[in-house]
């Protein structure tokens, strides 16, 4: 099996999770070496917010803000 390379290396820390720029493609979440890569698509979003969730709690854990260099086009 050959895995394309997404940097191992993280850019941004937000709590206890470490971020970096990943793939436009494939759209929705892939599991990846070392983490989850997260892409959707939106003309018209001024930013992206995500939202974590331990299973079975209603409040999230987490809600990240991509940061701006993390957007590619639309994507």
């Amino acid at each position: 099996m050959i895995l394309e390379r997404i940097d191992i290396h993280p850019t941004h820390t937000y709590k206890n999770f470490q971020l970096r720029c990943g793939k436009p493609f494939p759209f929705g979440t892939t599991l990846v070496p070392n983490g989850v890569n997260f892409s959707i698509y939106s003309s018209h979003a001024n930013s992206c917010t995500l939202v974590l969730f331990n299973k079975h709690d209603p409040e999230p854990i987490a809600e990240i803000t991509f940061p701006d260099e993390f957007q590619i086009g639309d994507v």
